[in-house]
């Protein structure tokens, strides 16, 4: 069995594109299950910012050990910028309160009683046809 030659950076850029794509062609085949279509842009944008930091760490050099720790800091801070609501520092950095608000979502609309406090997506384009959009909590 040869060894592998390693990639260059732009083998590697090309092979993060390319996974980046199929990943969101791919997620497009669930539309006709879910009603809307702010669960595809919220994916696309968690997408890009896991394998894109990716793409980046790597090019950068960053030890490859390191690199999927960081990946998942960065679907964390992505996570926490659409669905964290006012409970995250500075709309990234999750606190107790951002942890709490994902188990509510994890739970599932119909655990939620009307008060309470439920974080939507905070880009309105994006949700406006969401089941997020719709709750009545506040904000």
């Amino acid at each position: 069995m040869p060894d592998r030659l390693p990639l260059s950076r732009a083998q590697s850029l090309a092979l993060s594109a390319v996974s980046l794509l199929l990943v969101l062609v791919a997620t497009t085949a669930l539309g006709p299950l879910i009603s809307g279509s702010a669960w595809w842009w919220a994916g696309a944008v968690v997408a890009v910012a896991v394998i894109g930091g990716g793409a980046a760490l790597r090019s950068i050099r960053t030890p490859p050990s390191l690199v999927p720790p960081l990946e998942l800091v960065a679907a964390l801070l992505a996570l926490t910028l659409l669905f964290g609501g006012g409970t995250a520092l500075a709309f990234i950095v999750p606190t107790p309160d951002t942890l709490a608000a994902f188990g509510a979502l994890a739970e599932g609309p119909s655990a939620r009683s009307s008060s309470s406090r439920f974080p939507r997506c905070r880009f309105r384009r994006w949700c406006s046809r969401s089941r997020w959009a719709s709750d009545s909590s506040p904000r």
